[in-house]
């Protein structure tokens, strides 16, 4: 949201970048696309896997902290890749020009 935010205002400098600057923008998009999709995946994940009792993951705490701990490691690693390439995007200069 916050990438959508700061570029909307900036729609004529977009329409100024070359077209590798804008495959650059394009592909910093696809990845926070992808990570919200994965992060809204596998919270649903979580809950079926909850209610199935998973690997006993709903009877034996220990077995659900794991499976959340293995889940959430991969979350935190999306969420950082996102998290780079709307900075990325934040930090463009072309848009400020």
């Amino acid at each position: 949201d916050n990438s959508i935010d700061f570029l909307h205002p900036k729609k004529d400098a977009l329409d100024k970048l070359d077209i590798s600057d804008l495959k650059k923008l394009k592909k910093s998009f696809d990845t926070i696309l992808s990570t919200i999709k994965f992060v809204s995946e596998t919270a649903k994940q979580i809950l079926l896997d909850y209610q199935t009792d998973k690997n006993l993951i709903k009877t034996d705490v220990s077995k659900l902290r794991s499976h959340l701990n293995t889940l959430y490691d991969q979350m935190k690693e999306k969420v950082e890749e996102a998290r780079k390439r709307e900075k990325d995007i934040l930090s463009s200069k072309q848009l400020f020009l």
